[in-house]
């Protein structure tokens, strides 16, 4: 009976503090975060003797004001040019100075019209010019009163983390062991993934157009995805080839370039007018495919076979990165069940989501397309096939053969989806080797070794026949006869100095390239990397990894390197740099190459921090306490960084074509 009660008034106080938590986050939202209404409400303003000018259809300019101006009101037409942005300049003088504000004006979004001026003074004219000339600047209003807005996701974000605080301190979650058979934390496992998912899910979802204009009445028409056609159909043009029986595409070739001496040459196609299909492999007198096949056979073309259409590369980006996080999420509970079971269950969770959106996928799923694909299918395989590999050492006395075949039959696929995915490979021996010296020869040793290379053979002889059959060579995947800004058949003509120059760029760049921190939405700027480039590659902006908390802590390994774990963890490190090295020499410096490597030096930063966080706590039970708070706080960090920097993807492809969704995120993380 006593029981029953308890648990009633429990039940009772829980729902009054969510109740109050959530009048507590209703009271911030009408005031705090209405600032900008409440103090531009009630203005005295006299517009009797302004002067207005039209200069032109896009600039009016507003003279003779000689009061206070606090607020811009800007009423612009976008008529039906299609157009969903357009970035106005609004200049003033006030008795301080002469200055101009830059700002974005989104298509049917009213409150992003709206700007605060911070003039100091009077001000004596107001000039507003937009850049986009097609458009029309309709009318300009000064001082009226930014409007009232009620959001109830911010409301919603606020009392679930409040509430989420509060349930953490009162069943001192922090201090729960990690628990492998408890159905309450499998269920928090279940629940993180498919946030996390779904997080990615959204990010590509909202690179499209669909007309939804949050807290508007206002709506603009929902732009499907162009077809992009050339070298975006690349897959598809290889399914047809496919059935077909070729493995070249079904293109035809330009006497311009059938003719051309140096056809893999930008500068001689330019002097030339050599007409060519961009991004394509040339070999003699026939185009190719130079994206892995894999993808191809095991995702496009079924797909084809069963509709009758093609599926986008949009669409398998997405599911190869969900699948891939699933995999992340059996090897992370893997790693933590082998080496660190008896720890804190809040640094298995906030590791989780760390690494989730440590894999880097989702900027591939911000930014979705063929190029991203590959790679997304590439990280899964090789995650997977790492997750077997890893799986076949549970028993510390003999391999299980079914799970070494699983995990190298992975580990093959993923060369096939990207050849870079070979380093990974790498891992392998890393993990297998302490089960092979400590045996005596026989049998079974035959059988492990079977089980192990069979898999390499088949898939990596169907690999060199494939490029042989095409390129006469079982090593040439196409590269060298690449069609596209560089000159793959010269780049590495650089010399040893050159080599050094690229290797140690690419380190460079992936590791220390800083980032800009901004007052709005996402928060972050990627810059451009520097360094001593010798060549031309693609060099794009990115934010090196040492801007991430959690990955200082790989550091530590030279601390750790007596523990069993530290074997595994320096393998992954090894490969990551070589990985970023590799891309340094070859093929430059982008967001999506680092998503080769990132989920394994990510693995690594995890392991670092519980060991640390476990050698801490086998020192002194208040220490190891305030090292596994440290931990929680540096995933959780690294964590919010990782998810800020993916939803700007590599060309921040959500603000160019569905820029309502960013300014309404930028409204609704804005106080002031």
């Amino acid at each position: 009976m006593d029981n029953g009660v308890n648990r009633k008034s429990e039940i009772i106080k829980t729902l009054l503090v969510v109740l109050a938590i959530l009048l507590a986050s209703m009271l911030l939202e009408a005031t705090l975060f209405n600032l900008r209404h409440l103090t531009t409400r009630a203005i005295d303003f006299d517009d009797s003797q302004l002067v207005i000018n039209r200069n032109s259809d896009y600039s009016i300019t507003i003279s003779n004001i000689d009061q206070v101006v606090r607020t811009v009101y800007m009423e612009v037409d976008f008529g039906e040019t299609g157009i969903l942005r357009t970035r106005a300049g609004v200049e003033h003088r006030d008795k301080n100075s002469q200055r101009t504000h830059f700002v974005y004006l989104i298509n049917g979004y009213d409150r992003s019209f709206y700007l605060t001026l911070g003039a100091m003074g009077d001000v004596s004219f107001v000039t507003v010019t937009l850049h986009d000339t097609r458009l029309t600047l309709q009318n300009v209003v000064l001082n009226t009163s930014i409007p009232w807005v009620f959001m109830w996701p911010r409301v919603i974000m606020l009392s679930l983390g409040a509430f989420l605080f509060y349930f953490w301190k009162k069943h001192k979650v922090g201090s729960i062991l990690f628990n492998p058979q408890s159905k309450v934390q499998r269920l928090a496992d279940a629940g993180v993934l498919l946030t996390t998912t779904t997080i990615m899910l959204l990010a590509m979802a909202f690179t499209v157009n669909f007309g939804w204009i949050p807290n508007s009445d206002a709506s603009t028409p929902w732009q499907p995805p162009p077809d992009w056609g050339g070298h975006h159909r690349l897959n598809d043009r290889m399914v047809e080839s496919i059935l077909r029986g070729q493995l070249h595409l079904d293109i035809p070739v330009h006497e311009s370039l059938l003719s051309a001496t140096q056809p893999y040459s930008l500068q001689y196609r330019i002097e030339n007018n050599v007409i060519v299909a961009w991004d394509h492999v040339f070999f003699e007198g026939r185009y190719y495919n130079y994206f892995g096949i894999v993808p191809t056979v095991i995702a496009h073309l079924p797909y084809y076979l069963i509709t009758g259409n093609h599926v986008s590369a949009t669409v398998t980006t997405m599911l190869f990165s969900a699948i891939a996080l699933i995999g992340i999420y059996f090897l992370w509970r893997e790693v933590f069940s082998r080496y660190f079971g008896d720890s804190s269950y809040s640094l298995y969770i906030f590791g989780l989501i760390f690494l989730l959106f440590g894999t880097n996928l989702m900027v591939l799923s911000a930014d979705a397309g063929i190029y991203q694909s590959v790679i997304a299918a590439a990280t899964m395989f090789s995650v997977w096939g790492i997750f077997f590999i890893l799986r076949s050492t549970r028993d510390t006395e003999r391999l299980n053969r079914k799970f070494v075949f699983w995990g190298v039959l992975f580990m093959a696929l993923a060369v096939g989806c990207r050849p870079t995915a070979i380093f990974a490979s790498l891992l392998v021996p890393a993990l297998l080797w302490p089960y092979f010296i400590k045996k005596d020869f026989g049998k079974k040793t035959v059988i492990d070794f079977i089980a192990l290379a069979l898999p390499y053979m088949v898939i990596g002889g169907a690999l060199m026949w494939y490029n042989y059959a095409r390129f006469g060579s079982i090593t040439e995947f196409g590269h060298s006869y690449h069609i596209t800004i560089e000159n793959h058949q010269v780049i590495m003509q650089v010399g040893l100095l050159g080599y050094l120059q690229r290797g140690f760029d690419g380190l460079w760049a992936y590791l220390f390239s800083p980032v800009v921190l901004r007052s709005t939405f996402p928060f972050i700027l990627p810059s451009h990397p520097t360094g001593l480039f010798a060549g031309h590659h693609v060099r794009t902006a990115l934010m090196g990894a040492f801007v991430f908390p959690a990955m200082w802590f790989p550091v530590a390994v030279f601390y750790l390197r007596k523990m069993k774990e530290m074997r595994f963890v320096i393998a992954l490190i090894v490969v990551s740099l070589l990985l970023m090295i590799f891309s340094g020499v070859l093929v430059g410096v982008a967001p999506r190459y680092s998503v080769d490597f990132y989920w394994m030096l990510s693995l690594a930063a995890a392991i670092c921090i519980c060991a640390v966080s476990k050698k801490a706590l086998a020192h002194n039970e208040a220490v190891g306490a305030v090292v596994r708070r440290i931990g929680v706080a540096v995933f959780a960090v690294s964590g919010i960084m990782l998810v800020l920097w993916g939803a700007r993807g590599e060309a921040f492809a959500i603000f160019h074509n569905n820029p309502v969704v960013i300014q309404y995120l930028i409204d609704l993380f804005t106080i002031f």
